[in-house]
């Protein structure tokens, strides 16, 4: 799938200027729910090598993620919602249940998902020969501006 880099870029600034007017106007759940076409931007941006990426690669793990982020989004505002101004019956391992749900379904949730995906479908995501042509370039970068990375290999 080809993906074009500069409207994704003015997208994702159009993106951060909704989300702080939102929050200006302490509209956080919309706001929130534009992080996450935010955060999948990046991802797509990131994955794409030469103005493509796979089509295997955005629906999982990128589309994985978007929809546990989601989920996770919802599920915390229904709770929120309904124990507005009182506490819950219960708690998810101590936890509120709208905080629970953002702590298991944002935090580890989507950290697992993206952590697997990429690492199922490195392939995909970079090959050997995109890295060693990666460090190389860095490698002449920090050559012609006579720097030393020990970090990165030539």
């Amino acid at each position: 799938m080809r993906v074009a880099a500069t409207p994704l870029i003015l997208l994702i600034g159009g993106l951060w200027i909704a989300i702080i007017v939102l929050g200006l106007f302490g509209q956080w759940f919309p706001a929130l729910l534009l992080s996450v076409p935010l955060m999948g931007v990046h991802l797509i941006l990131g994955s794409a090598h030469d103005g493509k990426i796979s089509t295997a690669l955005l629906i999982h793990p990128i589309l994985t993620w978007a929809v546990v982020w989601v989920g996770s989004f919802v599920l915390a505002e229904v709770f929120a919602r309904a124990f507005a101004g009182g506490s819950p019956d219960f708690t998810i391992l101590g936890l509120h249940p709208s905080f629970a749900c953002i702590v298991f379904g944002y935090w580890i949730g989507g950290v697992a998902t993206l952590t697997v995906g990429f690492s199922r479908r490195r392939r995909l995501w970079m090959t050997d020969e995109q890295w060693t042509g990666f460090s190389q370039k860095v490698a002449q970068l920090n050559e012609s501006m006579g720097a030393e990375d020990p970090g990165v290999e030539s």
